[in-house]
């Protein structure tokens, strides 16, 4: 699993991944902080990058129009089809 992830790269979620919103200012530092929002994936899906968080746990990214963090462990980096 390659964590090095840049804005606009896209990356795979699998099925079943949970995603996190939290209050306005959280940069991922707080160990304690509970997310205000949560979603699951219900199929696989590719999503954007948006951000890297101040959590390195943690990556931002673009999922149905809003910004959600996910834990990179849960996600894969698809290959780009132009660097071929």
């Amino acid at each position: 699993m390659n964590d090095d992830y840049s804005r606009g790269d896209l990356l795979y979620l699998p099925a079943n991944v949970t995603l996190y919103q939290f209050d306005e200012g959280w940069i991922g530092k707080e160990t304690g902080a509970k997310p205000r929002r949560h979603t699951n994936t219900e199929k696989p899906i590719n999503v954007l990058v948006l951000n890297r968080t101040g959590n390195s746990d943690y990556v931002e990214v673009l999922f149905e129009s809003q910004p959600w963090v996910v834990l990179k462990r849960h996600v894969y980096k698809t290959d780009n089809m132009g660097d071929k």
